[in-house]
């Protein structure tokens, strides 16, 4: 196994550390069980303690990267709330070869959108943007700039 394997594999390895150890403390809110992947968005700490114990440390920008690649695998997967935080998947947990603690993740697991069944959603055509879309029959303007949707408009 060649170093920068190793290396991302400890990275896996420590966000689902990370995880199970802020839900075993008793976290629940995704938000705080979560990671940010740009360095931006990166806690300081976590940087901090992924270089623990390396004799050559990861830089941020390198560890974007991985990160960056983690979400293309399927590693992580975003938050409900916030599209910009991550959480592992079951597959990181898998990869990593760590059991995942039960907890809020579960309950994340992708569940088909629940529609209410008692309106009729129609598709209609923003002219503005020209973006087509769901919208309930009391629902006037477009979700994505905001023009007025005219009932000429439905598909």
């Amino acid at each position: 196994m060649d170093k920068s394997a190793s290396a991302m594999k400890k990275i896996l390895e420590y966000i689902c550390e990370r995880y199970n150890r802020l839900v075993s403390e008793g976290v629940s809110e995704l938000e705080e069980l979560a990671i940010g992947t740009t360095v931006k968005r990166m806690d300081p700490s976590m940087i901090e303690e992924i270089n623990q114990g390396r004799t050559n440390p990861l830089k941020p920008a390198s560890i974007e990267r991985t990160l960056r690649g983690f979400k293309k695998q399927g590693y992580l997967e975003p938050i409900p709330t916030d599209s910009a935080l991550f959480i592992p998947t079951d597959k990181a947990f898998a990869e990593a070869g760590i059991e995942r603690a039960k907890g809020v993740g579960a309950m994340l697991s992708r569940k088909p959108f629940d529609v209410p069944r008692d309106k009729v959603h129609k598709n209609v055509e923003c002219r503005v943007c020209l973006i087509v879309d769901g919208y309930l029959p009391e629902e006037n303007e477009c979700r994505h700039c905001g023009a007025l949707l005219l009932e000429l408009d439905v598909l």
